[in-house]
């Protein structure tokens, strides 16, 4: 099945064509229809706004990338849930799971440099380098899975690798769950054999208007097209292609780089060029995905009514 992305620089458009797709019912209606939303705020908005839309909001489901993802997995692999909705993996679990280790006298002694760090400290200084580290490994899980692998192969050996070693060993014991990483390893395996169940509470799933996903994310969006339908509505600023855009300041760091990419960029709108970087990157990384279908597009001209309508239309 393919990935149909939907494109406007408007979020009630977006609404709008997310409203659209709902009012075909889903095969077993007493399923819950599934969105993918960046945080609780949005929720919020986009369940008032469906619900003038088409007169109620029932039986949805707002999701979040990592609550979503790690529901999928597990359910696509066919892994019983033991471990909850929410993953283990999420920088507030994490938070706590890192609490739990470095308050055992007997682990933290394998870190010296935590050690002598927490030595004179109390539980609130324990706690605060528990919530630094917690995002830290987030990042690295979500961003930099090539690091995660190495570590848990035993490829290295610094007090981060060893610390997330002990980390997910104990989480995969007490959990009976995969690390993250792995089963993100045997989901793409799945994909790659034509394995994958198809998830029982799960036929539709729209993500609406995140600015940003990993390359694993998307990717797991892409294994999980070949079992159902999935839409992408994404907020984009401007009409026109614009990932060939680039600001001044990488200009002049390509140039004395002497890269010759840089003869096919242009600064383009310097605002969008500045300020665009992440959502450039993301849109070009959702078109490059494979069996994507353009479901349709609506671009409002906001006209120059006002200083902040003028910058949106330029």
């Amino acid at each position: 099945m393919p990935l149909y992305t939907y494109h406007s620089n408007d979020l009630e458009c977006l609404a709008d064509a997310l409203s659209r797709v709902i009012r075909e019912p889903l095969t077993n209606v007493l399923l819950p229809e599934i969105v993918v939303v960046q945080n609780n705020g949005m929720g919020r908005w986009l369940s008032l706004r469906l619900a003038t839309t088409l007169g109620i909001c029932a039986n949805i489901e707002m999701n979040f990338p990592a609550e979503f993802v790690w529901r999928t997995l597990r359910e696509t692999l066919g892994i019983k849930d033991t471990a909850g909705k929410v993953s283990p993996y999420t920088p507030d679990m994490l938070t706590w799971w890192l609490m739990d280790l470095l308050s055992d006298p007997e682990q933290l002694s394998q870190f010296p440099d935590l050690f002598d760090y927490l030595r004179q400290g109390d539980e609130l200084k324990c706690y605060e380098i528990a919530r630094h580290l917690a995002g830290l490994f987030d990042q690295y899980v979500v961003y930099r899975q090539d690091w995660i692998e190495k570590w848990e192969a035993g490829q290295e050996s610094h007090w981060q690798a060893r610390l997330w070693q002990t980390l997910a060993a104990r989480i995969t014991i007490e959990t009976s769950n995969p690390s993250w990483v792995e089963l993100q390893k045997l989901f793409f395996a799945g994909v790659r054999a034509g394995t994958l169940q198809s998830p029982t509470k799960l036929q539709r799933v729209s993500v609406f208007a995140i600015s940003s996903l990993s390359p694993s994310y998307l990717g797991v969006l892409q294994g999980l097209g070949e079992l159902l339908d999935v839409y992408l509505f994404i907020v984009n600023p401007s009409q026109a292609y614009w990932s060939d855009i680039c600001s001044q300041r990488d200009q002049v760091r390509l140039a004395v780089r002497d890269d010759t990419s840089m003869e096919y960029l242009d600064v383009g709108n310097s605002l969008l060029a500045s300020l665009g970087a992440q959502g450039r990157d993301f849109i070009e990384s959702v078109i490059s995905l494979d069996y994507l279908v353009e479901a349709g597009e609506k671009f409002v001209d906001p006209g120059c009514d006002t200083l902040l309508h003028t910058l949106q239309s330029d």
